[in-house]
């Protein structure tokens, strides 16, 4: 009897031991299919800190300004959406309201597709909400020959200011309410057509020079033809919002009769507002600049105000140059309460912003 019993429990250890493997599986799936995984947060790291707080620190500065605009060229190369979506929440962090694409190239405009950098961005500002505003320079899109003498026979030349116009008007008109452009800045720069500038028109009888000031002298000629280019734009734009974009010292030149045409009046008259953009080296310079531009134009809001700033520390003039970020916004805080001083001042842009945010992480 007593062997009877040991044998039987022998047999119900051996049982258990048996189905003990299968029952552990069974405990440890039940217990991973309750138990959700553990999410591990890390802490922000210094440069996302710092990030974070300069771009706070620029948005406040920027507040009070109806427009806050920021810079940028459009890319040569294909532009991820992710990308793209990472730099708009950026640029909104930083305070900005609108995005200025500089295009520089009639393919954008002429059946891109669905890859294209600047469909690419506007699709991004469209979920991120910021109004893009397209920018053409004169330099950009002058009339060149194409080939020998023999070639031109067949190849077109190439767009000119006005051509180029006509075909971002097309191009705005064909996207979507929601990703289309909310405007176009046209700029104008005559001065950059000198004797020996590579991109001067073909066949162009003119050419800029600081000996050549005087009314009907090339300057002036130069600058009669740019005020043409801009009226025929804003035609083929219409009924889009289009911005002048002027240098800053063609209203002084006008205003001490050096030339006929080119004062901040002359611009207001074909565009209800214009952006100056400022060769301001230093922050003094910020002011000294524009001064007469903003109190030229007698309509308020009429001038925003474009600030380029310096790649480094080295450049001598045209662009903002900076020791680092605390002499950027120092710089930027003093100019914009001195600019606020004048009704006629509704905002600035201020870039590249890829430069911005290489600033925003150095150290």
């Amino acid at each position: 009897m007593i062997f009877l019993k040991v044998f039987c429990r022998i047999r119900q250890i051996r049982s258990f031991f048996g189905v003990a493997p299968l029952l552990a599986l069974l405990f440890a799936a039940g217990c991973a299919s309750s138990v959700p995984p553990v999410k591990v947060c890390s802490d922000p790291t210094p440069e996302e800190l710092r990030i974070a707080a300069r771009s706070a620190e620029l948005a406040e500065l920027l507040r009070p300004l109806p427009i806050r605009s920021t810079m940028l060229k459009l890319p040569a190369s294909p532009l991820a959406p992710e990308e793209a979506t990472r730099m708009l929440r950026a640029l909104q962090a930083c305070g900005f309201n609108r995005l200025a694409v500089t295009v520089d190239r009639l393919s954008a405009f002429e059946e891109p597709d669905e890859d294209d950098a600047l469909l690419v961005l506007l699709n991004a500002a469209a979920e991120c909400e910021v109004p893009v505003e397209l920018v053409l320079r004169q330099k950009d899109f002058v009339r060149q020959f194409r080939g020998n003498a023999f070639l031109r026979l067949f190849r077109s030349e190439t767009a000119n200011l006005p051509e180029a116009a006509r075909l971002a008007a097309k191009f705005i008109a064909d996207q979507e309410e929601a990703v289309r452009p909310v405007g176009v800045t046209v700029v104008v720069e005559p001065h950059l057509f000198t004797a020996g500038a590579p991109g001067r028109p073909q066949g162009e009888l003119f050419a800029w020079s600081e000996k050549s000031y005087g009314t009907g002298f090339d300057n002036d000629h130069l600058m009669a033809t740019a005020l043409g280019e801009l009226s025929e734009s804003v035609e083929a734009l219409s009924p889009l919002p289009v911005t002048a974009g002027i240098a800053d010292f063609y209203q002084e030149k006008a205003a001490a009769g050096e030339l006929s045409c080119g004062s901040v009046e002359d611009f207001l008259k074909i565009t209800p507002r214009i952006v100056v953009y400022n060769s301001g080296n230093k922050p003094s310079e910020l002011l000294k600049t524009v001064e007469n531009e903003l109190a030229a134009a007698t309509e308020e809001d009429s001038v925003l105000v474009a600030v380029t700033i310096a790649p480094h520390t080295a450049i001598t003039s045209g662009a903002l140059r900076r020791r680092d970020w605390r002499d950027l916004t120092r710089a930027v805080n003093y100019a914009i309460e001195k600019w606020q001083a004048c009704p006629a001042f509704g905002g600035m842009a201020l870039g590249p912003f890829p430069l911005i945010e290489l600033l925003l992480a150095e150290e």
